[in-house]
């Protein structure tokens, strides 16, 4: 029996051993996940203050450009009536 018994504490020891192994490995995944996480919400922090910024420069530009053509019709549309009552008084 005590012939056995040797064997499977041997057993016993190795498979100790892959556990600890095992354990160690899956701790060093985990923190490697937390720490690629991390970097993947501060990258998304980035782009999603990049494009918000960017959004906003857009934003501003545009309504620039649309008071600036809402000016020129503005002056168009004045422009055009006024020749068009010089027309009608000129009749």
């Amino acid at each position: 029996m005590e012939g056995e018994v040797l064997p499977l504490k041997s057993q016993l020891l190795e498979l100790q051993a892959q556990v600890n192994q095992l354990e160690n490995t899956n701790l060093g995944a985990l923190s490697a996940n937390e720490s690629l996480q991390a970097d993947a919400v501060a990258k998304l922090q980035r782009i999603s203050d990049s494009y918000k910024a960017s959004a906003d420069a857009l934003k501003k530009r545009l309504k620039g450009d649309l008071l600036r053509e809402k000016k020129r019709a503005d002056a168009y549309k004045e422009k055009a009536l006024e020749a068009h009552a010089r027309a009608k008084g000129g009749q």
